[in-house]
């Protein structure tokens, strides 16, 4: 089957009410928050360009909006194995790596859907509390956008990664917060350690979920290992994906 059926079937797919929801909680929580905040701190004598700078908004939207496209993909994926879609897909004639591929085309449709989201809502944001839009988006710098770009796709990827592993939503993501929470355990180990020793070894840059999450908030400041440990992240789930779709009896 070629990409361009695959891409109509997956963007078919995706029409569904719940995914839409998603996109509007995002905007509306990120667009709430980002004018209390800002309103707030106004009325406390700071201005409103010293307060919704870029690097405001991306430490809002970044750590909400990673969990959204993490849930959207997960819904949408886990929906071909609840209802045994790739077992009537593989009688109808795909191969298994179309089911793979349409996986990832999957995946890079909820990424395009929530970056249009997330540039809806920073201008939006930006209006709101009475800055110049435009102006707020010149403020960003290119590493600021590349993070957010690849950041969100890194954590689509990823999800796609648990779903396929884990097959039902809630395991995905019980084992998606769990690893969460054991590299912020051993960041944590490493820089208490490091303190009480005086070194300066910096673990965060050989744990994946973090250096995605640095990518998206604190983009200047990546390391070269950060880069190595991203590269590897990446090729690790992407091809444990494709053995799994390659083995599993569906």
């Amino acid at each position: 089957m070629s990409t361009l059926q695959l891409l109509k079937i997956e963007w078919y797919k995706l029409q569904r009410l719940e995914v839409y929801i998603i996109l509007a909680l995002y905007f509306l929580l990120i667009t709430a928050i980002s004018f209390f905040s800002t309103v707030f701190q106004i009325d406390a004598g700071r201005s409103a360009e010293a307060v919704f700078t870029p690097d405001f908004f991306l430490q809002v939207s970044a750590s909400i909006g990673t969990l959204l496209i993490v849930i959207m993909v997960m819904l949408t994926i886990s929906r071909e194995r609840t209802n045994q879609s790739n077992r009537k897909r593989l009688i109808n004639g795909y191969t298994r790596d179309d089911i793979y591929t349409a996986q990832f085309i999957q995946v890079k449709l909820v990424w395009g859907l929530f970056l249009v989201t997330w540039l809806l809502t920073a201008f939006c944001s930006a209006l709101f509390v009475g800055l110049n839009p435009i102006s707020f988006f010149g403020d960003f710098t290119t590493g600021q956008f590349l993070g957010v770009v690849f950041g969100f796709l890194a954590k689509g990827i990823l999800a796609a990664f648990w779903i396929t592993l884990m097959g039902k939503v809630i395991l995905g993501l019980v084992l998606y917060f769990a690893w969460s929470v054991l590299e912020t355990i051993l960041d944590l180990i490493a820089k208490v350690s490091a303190t009480a020793s005086g070194n300066s070894n910096n673990i965060s840059n050989f744990l994946p979920t973090t250096v995605i999450d640095n990518f998206m908030t604190n983009t200047p400041f990546i390391s070269d290992w950060a880069y190595f440990t991203f590269g590897m992240t990446m090729l690790i789930l992407l091809f444990v994906p494709y053995m799994k779709i390659q083995k599993t009896d569906y």
